[in-house]
């Protein structure tokens, strides 16, 4: 089958002609590799670029007139996967340590990431103080941004403090147990998925990045077992 560089690449997908626009679709999912056109060769293909830390590679798979997309994809694949050996899979997904709450002297409350609000409440016409600060769920392997007022403890502003320094800490250690195994897991079936994705050309990887909640419930459910 002749390919015009001039017109819309056109190429044939299990037996149905299709436009660019459409295998474009089918490989937005594959990590680290994208429909493109080789300026110097006048050739369109797929690009494999991985650029990790001080390892860097880019490599181009042409699309040819005895060759189907789904081989050429399966070619762009077994390379990226060869140089994820070499380079370390991809750390997309990876966590890293939330940061435990530290002194600070610069900060109105003595501690990093902890401050004072001081909100104007209009429809009752007084004002709110509380003490804001961001602190990790580990059940749920998210940040989220907490508020104690103030009035809880009788407009002690300095047991406030305390007790979000106290909160923060708690969730933070519990959170970072859980980040190593988590990695870990997510780790084996990024590569266990790279493997399947070049027999099955399925964006397995994509999958992946969507389940990440309960890649990260079965790591928080293995670090309690581990501590009963």
């Amino acid at each position: 089958m002749n390919h015009s560089n001039k017109k819309d690449l056109k190429t044939v997908i299990s037996g149905t002609r299709s436009s660019s626009s459409s295998i474009k679709e089918k490989i937005a999912d594959f990590y680290n590799i994208t429909l493109t056109q080789h300026e110097a060769k006048r050739l369109n293909g797929l690009n494999v670029r991985i650029e990790r830390n001080d390892y860097r590679i880019t490599k181009f798979f042409p699309f040819k007139p005895d060759t189907s997309v789904e081989e050429t994809l399966k070619q762009a694949i077994e390379c990226r996967n060869e140089h994820y050996k070499k380079a370390g899979f991809p750390p997309f997904l990876c966590r890293t340590p939330a940061q435990q709450a530290t002194p600070c002297d610069n900060s109105e409350t003595g501690w990093h990431g902890i401050r004072i609000r001081d909100k104007k409440d209009s429809r009752k016409g007084n004002r709110r103080v509380h003490i804001s600060f961001t602190c990790p769920v580990p059940e749920f392997g998210k940040l989220t941004t907490k508020d104690i007022s103030v009035n809880r403890f009788d407009g002690d502003i300095g047991k406030a403090i305390e007790t979000a320094v106290s909160i923060k800490k708690e969730n933070t250690e519990k959170y970072n147990k859980v980040v190593p195994v988590y990695n870990d897991l997510i780790s084996k079936s990024i590569e266990a998925a790279c493997l399947t994705e070049q027999r099955t050309l399925n964006p397995t990887l994509q999958y992946l990045k969507s389940n990440t909640e309960r890649m990260w419930d079965q790591a928080y459910k293995i670090v309690l077992r581990n501590e009963t």
